[in-house]
Parts: C-alpha cells; sequence; structure tokens
C-alpha cells in the first residue's frame, strides 16, 4: 500500500506587479527604453500611458518590459 502525504506546496508563481482582473484602464510605463505596440502603433516610454489591457500588453507585462503604475 503506498504512503500519501499530506497536500503539495505550491509554489507562488504570480507576477510581481500584476494587472487587475478587471482593469478598465491603467497607467504603463516602459522598463527597458521605448517599447511600440503592435497593433496600435502607441509608443510606451517612461511617461505613463493610460491604456486598456489586451492580448499584447499583457504578454508585455507578464515579461517585464511594461508595468502598470499609478500616475
Amino acid at each position: 500500500m503506498a504512503k500519501t502525504t499530506g497536500p503539495k506546496e505550491v509554489e507562488d508563481t504570480s507576477p510581481v506587479n500584476p494587472a487587475p482582473a478587471n482593469p478598465g484602464q491603467v497607467y504603463v510605463v516602459a522598463v527597458h527604453g521605448d517599447l511600440r505596440h503592435l497593433y496600435t502603433n502607441v509608443v510606451f516610454t517612461k511617461d505613463p500611458k493610460k491604456v486598456s489591457i489586451d492580448g499584447f500588453l499583457q504578454a508585455q507585462l507578464d515579461a517585464g518590459k511594461l508595468q502598470v503604475v499609478n500616475p
């Protein structure tokens, strides 16, 4: 008979600065130089831009290229 142990501990892999679940609009800045949005051609810099999070922006947030900030 196999011996079972308690539940395994799960490592927290959530991003350091996650975007809100239902963001509406948030302010984001580029972390490393300028970043151009592939679909809208909006250029992100160190100056905060108010945007709605879409798939491309979420991918850049997850990669650490963009960061959500408070204005």
